[in-house]
């Protein structure tokens, strides 16, 4: 009855973990009801992340595919990150003097496309193909360094020197031989 041993419930765990992960860094008006459509670019992910049981040489993604992933064949950008995608000019949804792009979220790598995306169109709320992307993404807050730190930081040192001063007072400037 101890789930913390057994493989399966390990994976399941780490799989919740990356998931969630994914889902907290995308931007934060990414659909959640799209959540779905961010399934196989994560599973891409964490096969990538993983290595394999049986060989400690490769990927758990290379040992699935029985070749090493090809980031220049298909670059892996963060899931859920806001981004301009570009409109052919052949397109039902672009006129004539329609705009260029629209607004969309990354979901993944179509990994049978070369250099490609695939995007989530929130307004037909449908995934589709491009090769020419615009990216947007949010300020993330990382944890540690903020600059209210900076500033503590440096009230710290300025009151460590005022003390400096007080109990050891500089010679007397005006008088160089004193």
């Amino acid at each position: 009855d101890n789930h913390r041993a057994l493989k399966a419930e390990r994976a399941i765990a780490t799989w919740k973990d990356h998931f969630v992960a994914v889902l907290c860094t995308a931007d934060p008006s990414f659909p959640l009801a799209a959540w779905d459509y961010l399934l196989p670019a994560a599973e891409i992910q964490l096969n990538l992340l993983r290595g394999s049981s049986t060989r400690p040489d490769a990927s758990a993604w290379q040992h699935l595919y029985d070749r090493p992933f090809d980031f220049n064949a298909t670059p892996l950008a963060p899931l859920g990150v806001k981004m301009i995608a570009f409109q052919p000019r052949d397109s039902p949804d672009r006129g004539s003097w329609g705009v260029h792009g629209r607004p969309a979220f990354y979901v993944g790598p179509p990994v049978d496309y070369y250099r490609n995306f695939r995007f989530f169109d929130p307004e037909t709320r449908t995934t589709r193909i491009t090769d020419t992307v615009h990216w947007l993404p949010h300020d993330v807050a990382f944890p540690g360094h903020r600059p209210v730190d900076d500033m503590l930081a440096c009230m710290h040192d300025l009151s460590t020197a005022l003390r400096s001063l007080v109990t050891n007072p500089p010679h007397d400037l005006d008088n160089p031989d004193a």
